[in-house]
């Protein structure tokens, strides 16, 4: 029998791309450019839009000796840099790498390790002309420094408190239009307060809240009230301590009547109470009648905060309720008896569902080991799933139990990820 040897340039275009696909964007310029027959497949967009020098696909710290930096910069990045739109830099290797190439699509720049004695320094000396009109920064672990820049326009940030939301609004970025805030909830007593010319010139707004909170109406409302000019404002909070849940007259007076330029309004806000402090029942159709002022779209997310039994009579008839465009639900906290109410389909109908957030145990006992058809259908389309709240078993325990579970493979068949929180 002949034996024929395959080399790699002898597989199709379509079969090379895919297997490239599955690798580094970065490895694959360093390993093929230059190399005949791929040199050009390798210059690709698919390759070069997005380049990744601080992490692995893994979330690895992504390590690169001199040698490579070397080639890099004086080689590859000056072939590709025309096609480059995002980068993901850290602070060692950064300035060599932006120095590299001009960048003139760069819509993305994405520093990781950032320490704050180096914001002023690359504030004026990286954003030059080329990227004042594009500039987007992404900082993780930004420390609470003095810095000031004329030229940042749009700033996405993760900070500890409310307070450090706020110091970043004093005036040092005058020009900031976009600003996009996620806030870890630290308690910070300390006293700060927001430029009013700053919160003018912002266009788009967001800020997400990660735990709870009980900020909203003597920190977050007075802030949103006077960002005048705000077209896009996307708000995601879950606040406790409330003795009332925030509705559509409440964001209506408190926050939208300040608001007269504003176009575009996504927001996510869960009151949290405990049995001590209820909060008077209300229907989906109370609560939806209360935004008679505000035009709706789709249905985003809907969540649970309620880790007592539900008080309705269970032999009582309700019509099915029905959710269309409802594409993620997240259950924290939450009793089991609101889990059985939202998954079964004789009484809430989930068409749209993709994203479940759920404690495994619960959705056990729920689908009865993934075999009650009462709440199949409900799951059936559900792409994304995380768990949380595991007590007795650590990840991997449960890993294996569901890879090893052929009736829960079957009852999510479109599932996609499965992550364990």
């Amino acid at each position: 029998m002949n034996r024929t040897d395959i080399h790699l340039l002898d597989l199709p275009v379509e079969i090379l791309l895919k297997i490239l696909k599955e690798l580094n964007n970065v490895d694959v310029l360093y390993s093929l450019i230059g190399v005949e027959g791929l040199n050009i497949l390798a210059q690709d967009e698919i390759f070069t839009n997005t380049l990744n020098f601080a992490f692995t696909d893994n979330n690895d710290n992504y390590s690169m000796d001199e040698p490579m930096l070397n080639r890099f910069c004086k080689d590859i990045l000056p072939r590709i840099h025309y096609n480059v739109k995002c980068l993901y830099l850290k602070t060692t290797t950064m300035d060599r790498i932006l120095h590299a190439g001009v960048y003139p699509n760069l819509t993305q720049l994405k520093i990781f390790q950032f320490h704050g004695n180096l914001f002023s320094h690359f504030c004026t000396d990286c954003i030059e002309p080329s990227f004042t009109n594009n500039a987007v920064l992404s900082f993780v672990d930004l420390p609470s420094n003095t810095f000031v820049s004329s030229n940042l326009t749009k700033l996405r940030i993760t900070v500890d408190s409310f307070g450090d939301c706020l110091r970043l609004l004093d005036g040092r970025l005058n020009q900031l239009s976009t600003f996009i805030v996620i806030i870890v909830n630290v308690k910070d007593s300390s006293s700060t307060e927001f430029n009013s010319n700053v919160l003018q010139n912002l266009k788009r707004f967001s800020l997400t809240y990660e735990s709870l909170t009980n900020e909203y109406d003597n920190q977050v409302v007075p802030l949103l009230r006077q960002m005048c000019n705000l077209q896009d404002l996307t708000l995601y909070i879950q606040i406790k301590e409330r003795n009332r849940l925030v509705d559509g007259i409440q964001l209506e007076n408190d926050v939208l009547i300040h608001l007269l330029k504003l176009q575009t309004f996504v927001f996510y806000i869960c009151t949290l109470t405990y049995s001590n402090n209820p909060v008077t029942p209300l229907s989906n159709d109370d609560i939806q009648r209360t935004f008679s002022n505000v035009k709706f779209g789709q249905v985003g997310c809907t969540q649970s905060k309620d880790s007592a039994r539900s008080e309705h009579d269970n032999n009582e008839s309700f019509e099915v309720v029905q959710y269309l465009h409802l594409r993620s639900l997240e259950f924290c906290l939450t009793h089991i008896d609101y889990v059985e109410q939202m998954l079964n389909e004789s009484k809430t109908h989930l068409p749209c569902l993709t994203e479940l957030v759920i404690d495994y145990d619960q959705l056990k006992t729920i689908t009865n080991n993934f075999t009650r058809d009462a709440t199949r259908l409900n799951c059936i389309n559900v792409e994304e799933l995380e768990f949380h709240n595991f007590i007795n078993l650590d990840d991997s325990d449960y890993q294996w139990t569901i890879a090893q579970s052929k009736d829960f493979h079957v009852y999510f068949p479109l599932l996609k990820n499965c992550d364990f929180l």
